[in-house]
């Protein structure tokens, strides 16, 4: 029971940073991951009770991925 909790509160914890694909009024609920080695960005949603959660590209309106211009491979 007591770990539950401290998992419960480290999850709220790691989701009260805004980020850039949070809305103006609140937060998206999503975690951006940036790839060290090609700075291709992806989607997670915050972890529940250590059950790994799928990433998803992040993707533009154009439909091209999410990278940033300094990355290692570019």
């Amino acid at each position: 029971m007591a770990l539950s909790v401290v998992m419960a509160i480290a999850a709220l914890v790691g989701c009260s940073q805004r980020d850039d694909s949070d809305p103006p009024g609140g937060r998206s609920g999503l975690l951006i991951y940036t790839d060290n080695l090609t700075g291709c960005q992806y989607l997670s949603r915050p972890r529940f009770l250590l059950k790994p959660e799928p990433l998803a590209p992040r993707m533009r309106a154009d439909g091209t991925q999410v990278c940033v211009q300094d990355s290692k491979a570019r």
